[in-house]
């Protein structure tokens, strides 16, 4: 096999690990987006509960009215609500964390296949240059 059939061959290796590349960027790339739009409804939801638990935990009861049964009932219930909607929101809080970090590495990743593209492009380039040379050295 001749040195220009062996550069020949390596131009082909590196042109499909480029497309392969590319390809695992664009998968990875969507999930980036995927997770940008997750994150943000899911920060938005989060604000909307915390508003409304805001409004809620703002309440006042007159004791003159609540009394008796009715108290007694709406005070379960409440202590029910509280401890129902801090651990909705404890278990949310984690789940968001667990989302930016899948979030972080999803960005690593894109960035690092955006540069071994960049490196195979470079190698790709430099193969050509060393093809075009040796059909130089040869038709000369």
């Amino acid at each position: 096999m001749s040195y220009l059939s062996t550069l020949r061959a390596r131009r082909n290796r590196v042109t499909n690990q480029i497309q392969h590349t590319r390809g695992q960027r664009s998968i990875v790339s969507n999930e980036v987006t995927r997770l940008r739009t997750a994150l943000n409804s899911l920060n938005s939801a989060l604000s909307d509960v915390r508003s409304a638990k805001s409004k809620i935990d703002r309440l006042s009861i007159h004791s003159s009215r609540w009394r008796g049964t009715n108290e007694t009932t709406f005070s379960n219930r409440y202590s029910s609500y509280q401890t129902t909607v801090t651990s909705f929101m404890n278990n949310a809080d984690h789940a968001k964390d667990r989302m930016e970090d899948d979030l972080r590495r999803a960005e690593a990743r894109e960035q690092s296949l955006s540069s071994q593209i960049t490196n195979l492009q470079q190698t790709l380039n430099s193969i050509d240059n060393q093809i075009r040379w040796e059909r130089a050295k040869q038709g000369g």
